[in-house]
């Protein structure tokens, strides 16, 4: 007979500490998924391992996130019976003991207070999917999405570890920066992940959602669809006014002031695109008239069909 620990897995219906703790329904045996990282990952953010005297939770006030976290609990550890009054009144997701004790035998999580709980180096070397799931998890609690993704926590330490995740998935992060706490003598510390990067994690969410359509940025998924929204209507706005500009040089409009002249553009920006063309080639710097640049389109040198040349159009 086939006693083994695989085989005994198979007929487990239901499991749950000793005493009056909550009993889960199924799974067994656990997948390590990116599921079960990002829930490991909302624990560092707004959740709680519990000890003795308390159960593990976890807390969201926007019913959304709330509820997506607690069917990422379902898939990976199973059902069990959740407690209303604490969900709907207090915001919260009271765990079963024993998921606590299985994240923390796993990864082998020494208890500490949120101050002082790092993530486990096991978690910053997995594979790409899995470091999306952790980031956006920590994302949902602990940031901020405007003009560009701000996240923040009172554990420098920790967030560090969220930086090298973010880093390592090639976005372009700030340095983390300290700032005092809001109605606390504790400080805040915070990083930036620049708007540039927000169509790459958006494409990477919508790839990892095909699969795990449960690791999003829950309620702050739409926030980060306007600022790719945003980007995208301001690169074709950037990519017709430098056909303009690349139009009036064929027209002798060739200083800054002259061009401002005619576009609803201000120097600076004029300037900056001009400064692009001329990376490219398309433009050239051929005099000044006082202490202003003249600029003129270049033209190709590649011979056309006939063996002349052909302006660049």
């Amino acid at each position: 007979m086939d006693i083994s620990p695989d085989h005994i897995e198979t007929k487990i219906i239901g499991y749950g500490n000793a005493g009056r703790s909550l009993f889960i329904t199924g799974n067994f045996p656990i997948k390590i998924s990116p599921e079960f990282d990002s829930v490991v990952s909302n624990f560092m953010g707004d959740g709680s391992f519990g000890n003795i005297k308390s159960l593990p939770n976890y807390k969201q006030k926007n019913e959304l996130g709330r509820r997506i976290f607690l069917t990422k609990l379902y898939n990976v550890f199973g059902k069990f019976c959740k407690n209303d009054l604490a969900y709907d009144t207090y915001w919260q997701v009271r765990i079963p003991k024993i998921i606590g004790e299985i994240i923390k035998k796993y990864y082998q999580i020494s208890p500490t207070d949120s101050l002082n709980r790092r993530l486990p180096n096991q978690m910053k070397n997995k594979s790409r999917n899995f470091k999306i799931a952790i980031l956006a998890s920590f994302i949902v609690d602990e940031g901020h999405i405007g003009d560009s993704i701000e996240i923040y926590s009172g554990n420098k330490a920790l967030l560090q570890d969220y930086l090298e995740i973010a880093e390592s998935l090639e976005y372009r992060c700030t340095e983390i920066k300290k700032k005092k706490g809001h109605l606390t003598p504790r400080p805040s510390y915070r990083f930036r992940i620049s708007a540039r990067s927000s169509k790459k994690i958006l494409a990477d969410l919508e790839e990892l959602k095909q699969e795990y359509p449960n690791c999003s940025l829950a309620h702050k998924q739409k926030q980060l669809e306007q600022i790719v929204r945003k980007q995208e209507i301001q690169f074709k706005r950037c990519q017709s006014r430098k056909q303009d500009i690349l139009k009036l040089l064929d027209h002798e409009v060739n200083t800054i002031n002259k061009l401002k002249e005619i576009l609803p553009i201000t120097g600076t920006t004029i300037s900056e695109h001009l400064r692009e063309l001329e990376n490219k080639g398309l433009i050239e710097r051929v005099g000044k008239v006082k202490d202003a640049d003249i600029w003129k389109r270049m033209i190709s040198m590649a011979p056309n069909m006939q063996g002349k040349h052909s302006p660049i159009r």
